[in-house]
């Protein structure tokens, strides 16, 4: 199964627009991954998913800041998921589309 990956919001959503799923299921979480230089960050990202009609998952990674382990997430980091997220909210909903939680995967 191919995957088509972007990294911005805008042109997740332009494709959804032109694209959208036909189970009308929009998956989306919030995914923290280790630092490649250090072990004490992780980095936070959007991480949202749908399967296209030619049986492409359609997918956003779109990073939103740092965290430092044991630490809460930042408001400035928190504000960019949280903007990330609402773009993702308002366009499934323009689109008829439902928002999960998780993400798809191979």
């Amino acid at each position: 199964m191919l995957t088509v990956k972007f990294n911005q919001p805008e042109e997740y959503l332009d494709e959804m627009s032109k694209d959208p799923p036909p189970d009308k299921i929009v998956r989306s979480t919030v995914i923290y991954r280790g630092s490649r230089l250090t072990p004490n960050i992780k980095h936070v990202s959007v991480l949202a998913t749908y399967l296209s009609k030619r049986n492409q998952i359609i997918l956003l990674e779109h990073y939103c800041g740092d965290v430092w382990v044991g630490q809460d997430v930042n408001q400035k980091t928190q504000q960019k998921i949280n903007e990330v997220q609402d773009k993702i909210d308002r366009c499934a909903q323009e689109l008829g589309l439902e928002v999960r939680d998780g993400t798809l995967e191979t």
